[in-house]
């Protein structure tokens, strides 16, 4: 049996058990994740069931697609075979849909019935006339709109703490920005019961601030503790897409999403309201609740400020897409953190 028709097996008992895509299977020890699955079930299907070689595939930048319940005949289903692996062979990375009468196809969905299409031909030595393409077959496989009928310009996170002081707007010491990113990121889950001071500890804080893998730990924490499931995931700025202000709509679409989280880690200066390749600046994370694609302005949860007691006040400030993006290019690590429940 060849690694398609195996991926394919593991994949739809998968599915069929857990209404969700799995991340990675292994197979002889070799691991294989969505990007491998979706390319070897494609070139499977184009192929009669023949293996592919593997090599290396980015993730999909923007990963979406319309809810579906539609049968795909085989000349379309082929069609999208087709095209998906001359996509991937020529671009070594996963499109974010494929197209097919007029609808965006999630991958993870194409992904599922793919795999039931090359077990099909796998029992009957030929393809079927036509697959059922459904999204209720596997959960997370519609776009960001169609989860969120409310997500449109000007795109919000909500709710978050807005009122002065310490485990609200502002941070609760002169070096917690990370920390208090986190709290004010599960504010928005619900999640009340967990102060700043206790994220901190977990993250290991100290007066140098903290690391990606300490906010990490404190995630992982927090998620065990409340036993609501969370994961957190960190990347570049420019993997959002080709130019500033597509890659701030695409943050803005992941910003209004009830399951979703987002706040950046930035190199901060002059208040936060200009930027000079002079000026003094230091590291530093920060909550947006807002991105205007319109006006081209974010609203920051600004957690800096005056003082109030022993920690910062905070303010709400608009800040300018050249600002903002002036400050995310002075982070040489991932600069965007993206929080999901569920």
């Amino acid at each position: 049996m060849n690694i398609a028709v195996k991926l394919a097996k593991m994949i739809t008992d998968y599915v069929q058990k857990n209404k969700k895509m799995p991340t990675l299977f292994k197979i002889n020890n070799v691991g294989y994740n969505k990007n491998h699955m979706i390319y070897r079930l494609s070139y499977a299907i184009t192929h009669q069931n023949k293996d592919s070689k593997g090599f290396h595939i980015e993730n999909a930048k923007n990963p979406m697609g319309n809810k579906l319940n539609v049968k795909i005949y085989k000349s379309d289903y082929s069609d999208m075979a087709q095209r998906l692996c001359k996509y991937i062979e020529q671009n070594k990375q996963t499109p974010n849909y494929v197209t097919c009468k007029g609808k965006k196809v999630a991958i993870d969905l194409i992904i599922y019935e793919f795999a039931r299409i090359v077990i099909y031909y796998n029992n009957k030595k030929k393809l079927p006339s036509y697959c059922t393409f459904d999204s209720a077959h596997v959960r997370g496989t519609t776009t960001e709109a169609e989860k969120n009928k409310n997500c449109n310009n000007p795109y919000t996170s909500t709710p978050h703490y807005t009122s002065s002081g310490c485990n609200r707007l502002g941070q609760c010491t002169d070096y917690w920005c990370g920390p208090h990113s986190v709290h004010q990121a599960i504010k928005k889950f619900g999640i009340t019961n967990i102060d700043e001071t206790t994220i901190a500890s977990w993250a290991g804080s100290t007066t140098n601030g903290t690391g990606h893998s300490g906010l990490n730990t404190a995630i992982a924490k927090i998620a065990s503790t409340t036993g609501i499931k969370l994961s957190v995931e960190w990347r570049n700025f420019s993997s959002f897409g080709n130019s500033r202000d597509e890659r701030f709509k695409n943050i803005a679409k992941l910003l209004c999403r009830k399951d979703k989280a987002v706040f950046f880690h930035i190199l901060y200066q002059n208040g936060g309201v200009s930027y000079d390749p002079y000026a003094e600046d230091f590291g530093h994370y920060e909550m947006a609740d807002r991105i205007n694609v319109s006006t081209g302005y974010l609203r920051i949860l600004n957690s800096l400020g005056g003082y109030c007691g022993r920690g910062r006040c905070g303010f709400i400030q608009d800040r300018s897409f050249a600002v903002q993006d002036a400050y995310l290019k002075g982070i040489s690590q991932p600069s965007v953190c993206i929080i999901t429940k569920g």
